[in-house]
């Protein structure tokens, strides 16, 4: 994949279950007035980054979505809108005549847009040959409806901007074939190279514009990238057996710039136009600059965050840079240098890539929210239009599983806040999050669901597959629950806001069956009974109490159940028996419900959007149009405001739906 400040690739693929429409059959047809807000934190992951060669103030940023800037960085908005959402866009390639015309490889399709950006196609549409993913893309500097395409089913070349596409073949291995990357000579087109693992494997060149390949012995079998420096188009970059190498006699011979840990290739190359022999260098060990064109390197990483992965490098002069940095846990995002590396501030305003594993709302105050992102914690004292990060002891950057954690805060007490790593470790605030200590390990693995006890602020409950844990004193010590199942998973938790002592838990349990599980305490915990008769045999997932009624529960399968279905069941005895109430989600996966204190029931359906019920469950009507998230990663209805839902993403940030055009919404 060529490695230009225009074309910079990562493969970045994540995996997700296909949604249908995105209304349901079966849903009431009508739509809840209002609208969807990303309201961040800021950052993000930016594996491609692009702008057109012209107009340096024309950013684009790729990763999990895409954005654009048009003052170069400083602000972004979302730039996606007809891209897929359940995949990364890996690969970015700019028309070099007509800069409006770009064109974004997503896992095995390939999208063009000629608004820049503001809408995207699919091309090939029902004919598309890309079989397995999209490498990297190479358009002709002269002719740019002649693209080139290496992708895990070939080398394809498409004459009309991508309408149709065949297969290359002379010269080049019997197919089925790979091709790793492909790179044209900006002054002199119909010189080309191609990295082709087959029989056999390597380096091909071609000096009739790709009509025609010949294999070049070489000892670099697998070359990841390719890249042509316009400034000196001889020489020919390559990333391969952990390093970076050049190249002057085309490939016949290399020489290793570079060297790169095992597992750890160079993931982006920028050649400033205004000064010969800079090169700026990005891996997952950092960022680079050569003054000599590759002889020697310095590290520029100093200024950037800690453990610093540059997967993106765009370079508009020999002083201006931006970066896509993605430094787990703590710092993933963009970042921007006018020095040449010397200094770095953020540039990532209004890019919300951000994964937003969890959310807390002061009771006392919803204009207080609280989001953990990664191991990055925030707060908000506006509703999430301004955030500020609050530090956190690197210990928990540090710790194993500190990639994502969850927050809570005690309604009792707000001031009281619990975190929670990925592998049960705890961390305490008990003055608003100025000064944490480390508490417990939760007591069961693989936490699925912690939350806060309605009733005393130094109780904590959390569940997950060793059952029920919970904390009587701030999250110190934890104390397994005795359950009536053995072998429990509890995959979720609900208090009766209008009796806090009647708690249910959801789950399964696993010895021998796999076996729904629902339970129900009217002690806060001390005794449990099963709840759970006219449920469907599969674990059960989501929980929502209604609050005005302490009988009436909804639950759905969990999505990992056999046979899922996303049937809403509810009960209006408080688990003695259970029915069927709509089963418009039967062919989907719903993630959560959360239920407002009005009584208005939510429901997130995966990669689709949040619905709403009214009328207890029989009708759903969407919240407005999609936000197109990756999918939900939380559900949260604002304990205040009846017009507010928030709804966590692994692609968007945090979104806000606010409603409007009624008498309560106004």
């Amino acid at each position: 994949m060529p490695l230009s400040s225009t074309l910079p690739t990562l493969r970045f693929s994540l995996l997700f279950l296909v949604s249908s429409s995105l209304v349901p059959a079966g849903a009431s047809g009508a739509v809840v007035a209002g609208s969807w807000r990303a309201l961040g934190p800021a950052g993000g992951s930016a594996s491609v980054l692009a702008s057109p060669a012209r107009n340096p103030r024309v950013v684009y940023a790729g990763g999990s979505g895409l954005s654009k800037s048009v003052d170069g960085g400083a602000t972004w908005s979302r730039a996606d809108r007809g891209l897929d959402p359940q995949s990364a866009v890996s690969t970015l390639a700019i028309d070099p005549l007509h800069p409006s015309t770009l064109y974004a490889g997503q896992d095995k399709r390939l999208f063009k847009s000629m608004d820049g950006g503001a809408t995207w196609q699919q091309t090939s549409l029902g004919s598309s040959p890309f079989l397995f993913d999209i490498r990297s893309l190479a358009i002709h500097p002269r002719f740019p409806a002649t693209i080139f395409a290496a992708t895990d089913a070939g080398l394809y070349l498409s004459s009309n901007g991508g309408a149709s596409w065949r297969l290359l073949t002379k010269g080049l291995p019997p197919a089925p074939y790979l091709a790793l990357a492909v790179a044209i000579d900006p002054t002199s087109p119909r010189r080309m190279f191609a990295s082709i693992l087959g029989q056999p494997s390597g380096l091909f060149s071609s000096f009739d514009g790709g009509f025609s390949w010949q294999h070049v012995p070489s000892d670099l079998l697998t070359i990841e990238s390719l890249a042509i420096d316009p400034r000196s188009p001889k020489s020919l970059w390559a990333i391969a057996q952990n390093g970076l190498f050049r190249s002057t006699d085309d490939g016949r011979s290399w020489t290793r710039s570079l060297q790169t840990p095992i597992f750890d290739p160079f993931l982006a190359l920028a050649f400033p136009a205004t000064q010969k022999n800079l090169i700026y260098a990005g891996g997952l060990t950092g960022l680079f600059r050569s003054l000599d064109g590759g002889a020697t390197w310095s590290s520029l990483s100093q200024s950037l965050p800690g453990k610093t992965g540059v997967h993106s490098v765009l370079a508009s002069s020999a002083t201006t840079l931006i970066v896509g940095v993605d430094s787990p846990p703590r710092d993933t995002g963009l970042y921007k240098s006018t020095d040449g590396g010397t200094s770095w501030t953020r540039s990532d305003r209004s890019l919300t890539n951000s994964y937003v594993t969890s959310l807390a709302v002061d009771a006392a105050d919803s204009n207080t929210l609280w989001v953990a992102s990664l191991a990055r914690l925030f707060k908000s004292t506006d509703r999430g239009q301004n955030w500020s990060p609050i530090p956190l002891p690197p210990e928990i950057g540090d710790s194993p599983g500190s990639s994502a954690y969850r927050i809570v805060l005690s309604p009792v007490d707000p001031a009281a806040i619990l975190l929670e790593l990925l592998f049960g470790q705890t961390w305490r605030s008990r003055d608003g999050g100025q000064n944490w200590v480390m508490a417990g390990v939760t007591s069961v693995a693989s936490t699925e669901v912690l939350k806060a006890d309605p009733l005393k602020a130094a109780t904590f409950w959390a569940g997950g597959y060793r059952g029920l844990g919970k904390s009587t004193d701030g999250g110190d010590t934890w104390t397994p629950q005795s359950l009536p199942a053995a072998n429990a998973v509890i995959f979720d938790l609900a208090f009766s806001p209008s009796f806090p002592s009647t708690v249910y838990a959801s789950g399964e349990t696993f010895n021998p069956d796999l076996r729904a599980l629902l339970l129900r305490s009217d002690d806060a915990g001390a005794t449990w009974t099963a709840a759970q008769d006219g449920l469907p045999a599969a674990g059960i997932g989501p929980l929502a109490v209604d609050p005005q009624h302490l009988e009436t529960v909804y639950t759905v399968t969990h999505l990992s159940a056999p046979n899922y279905s996303g049937d809403i069941y509810k009960t209006v005895n408080g688990g003695s028996t259970w029915s069927l109430v709509n089963n418009v989600f039967h062919d989907r996966i719903v993630q959560f419900l959360a239920a407002a204190p009005s009584g208005v029931l939510y429901a997130a359906v995966k990669t689709d959007n949040v619905y709403e019920s009214d009328d207890g469950g029989l009708s759903w009507a969407p919240l407005g149009e999609s936000p197109r998230p990756s999918f939900f990663t939380f559900l949260t209805a604002d304990p205040r405001d009846p017009c507010r839902v928030y709804a966590g993403t692994l692609n968007r940030g945090l979104l806000a739906f606010t409603k409007k055009g009624t008498a309560v919404c106004p």
